[in-house]
């Protein structure tokens, strides 16, 4: 039997009693053909019934009834799609995280073909009852409308009910878990605290270099080239949650790309090559003492007994010994904020902080760092006044007053 081409359809009798208007629609995620059809009593009713399933197609309105719940829905949208899209583990798992605690517990034994745009409504209530943040309350509803453009693609919904909701504004009083950044002071107060301790290194990467706390667990010795004083940057690591089937988790270690899916290379000062000449030497005698298989795959950044750290040990530590010194605690990821807001304070353009930092856009650098951007904006104007009137001639101071 040849296939049909969506949209076309037949009609035919089945057991000489029944007539049948069948329209072929999309295949399904695994590429089988799916029919929309309806039982009619004459091949007349069956005719004209093809006709409107017809209609409703042109007009994309047309929906197959499933008893698929968004729970099912879900898991088939996490296993069989997502893989396939290129999207990375750890983002795999924070969907699968916002799935579990957020969606399934609003939505999860809903049917998908009767979701309206009132359950998402609901859902975006729930979770604000709950006094999550506004950022998480929008992750969880982007993630929503991911999942249910499939079932739009399907035919399963006519369209997705969580585009004819509003977007969720943050209110003013609304706290950020963002930090201000370190000052110049700052940063140096807390190197001279973390001085010879298993801190210090992550710290100088991160706020000196901009690294991610994913780029500095992840970073190997051959990605340090002392002599041509130059670190590449070519992986991260993270700890990520794996939901097993009897409704667990557990935590695996996976190594990936970096955000941006691209390399980098940054220069070393001669601070921070004296800081990593040093370290490399304290490392190759925790080596001698404990033998060849301590720190096997060379991280730069280890434990006493040479096991790669997570970014939870180094999070909690630091935080710890900040503290203990009366010294202010930022999150990792402000501090690498901090390389970013100190670097355009200290005059370097924009094109350069983005490469710094990775950053896929110069957009994506200007909208964290718009504030300091016009700040440079600013001094580039004044400099370029300044600059223009120190250049002008007494001759051409002359012949610009106005004669009356």
């Amino acid at each position: 039997m040849t296939n049909r081409a969506n949209g076309s359809g037949s009609v035919y009798q089945e057991r000489s009693v029944r007539w049948i208007a069948a329209l072929t629609l999309t295949p399904d995620a695994h590429g089988k053909r799916r029919v929309k059809r309806k039982v009619l009593k004459s091949k007349s009713l069956a005719n004209k019934a093809l006709l409107e399933l017809q209609i409703e197609h042109n007009k994309n309105s047309l929906t197959i009834r499933s008893n698929e719940s968004v729970s099912q829905f879900s898991e088939r949208w996490l296993k069989e799609v997502l893989p396939h899209r290129g999207v990375k583990p750890s983002t795999l798992s924070n969907y699968q995280q916002m799935i579990h605690y957020y969606i399934k517990p609003s939505l999860g034994n809903k049917r998908v073909s009767d979701l309206k745009s009132l359950h998402v409504l609901n859902l975006v209530n729930n979770l604000k009852e709950k006094g999550l943040s506004t950022n998480t309350t929008r992750r969880a509803r982007s993630i929503l409308h991911n999942m249910l453009e499939m079932a739009v693609e399907e035919d399963l919904l006519p369209k997705n009910p969580v585009m004819r909701t509003s977007f969720i504004k943050k209110s003013p009083d609304e706290k950020t878990r963002v930090q201000k950044s370190y000052s110049t002071q700052e940063v140096n107060n807390v190197l001279a605290v973390l001085k010879g301790s298993i801190y210090e290194g992550p710290f100088r990467l991160m706020v000196c270099l901009g690294l991610r706390i994913g780029e500095v667990i992840a970073l190997r010795w051959d990605q340090v080239l002392i002599e041509e004083e130059k670190l590449w940057i070519v992986r991260t690591e993270a700890h990520i949650p794996k939901l097993l089937g009897d409704n667990t988790w557990t935590v695996e270690r996976i190594e990936g790309s970096t955000k941006s899916n691209r390399k980098r290379v940054l220069h070393l000062t001669s601070d921070q090559i004296k800081f990593l000449v040093d370290h490399r030497k304290a490392q190759s005698r925790l080596k001698f003492k404990y033998g060849p298989s301590w720190n096997p795959k060379r991280y730069v950044f280890t434990t006493e007994h040479g096991t790669p750290y997570a970014a939870n040990n180094i999070r909690s530590g630091l935080k710890r010994v900040l503290i203990k010194n009366g010294l202010r605690w930022i999150r990792l990821h402000d501090l690498r904020h901090t390389a970013g807001f100190l670097a355009v304070e200290a005059g370097v353009g924009i094109e350069d902080v983005q490469d710094m930092l990775g950053h896929a856009s110069i957009q994506m650098t200007k909208d964290v760092y718009v504030g300091h951007v016009q700040a440079g904006s600013d001094r580039a104007v004044r400099a370029l006044e300044d600059h223009i009137r120190t250049g002008l001639q007494p001759s051409l101071v002359r012949s610009t007053k106005v004669r009356r």
